[in-house]
């Protein structure tokens, strides 16, 4: 998150097993304030990159993320509102 050239936080958090095709988020000094892709992102992770981010967020419902307010790459003005929904 962002385009700076240190490393200021993460998610998750160091010394955690992470299995493939798992993400990890790093939080740089020039966070720039635009939006990632939340889809399909659990409550637990969604609501801890958000405090990462450091932004005013909403979470709707439990499960998964399958709809945000603001679109991918867009500057982050206002609250992020996330629905979530179970999977199945």
């Amino acid at each position: 998150l962002g385009n700076g050239n240190k490393i200021i936080g993460q998610y998750p958090n160091s010394g955690v097993t992470l299995y493939e095709g798992d993400k990890i988020y790093l939080l740089t000094n020039n966070y720039d304030n635009i939006m990632i892709d939340f889809k399909d992102m659990s409550y637990k992770d969604a609501n801890s990159i958000l405090n990462l981010m450091n932004v005013e967020y909403q979470l709707e419902g439990y499960g998964y993320v399958y709809e945000q307010n603001i679109n991918v790459g867009a500057k982050i003005d206002k609250e992020i509102i996330l629905k979530l929904k179970g999977k199945y």
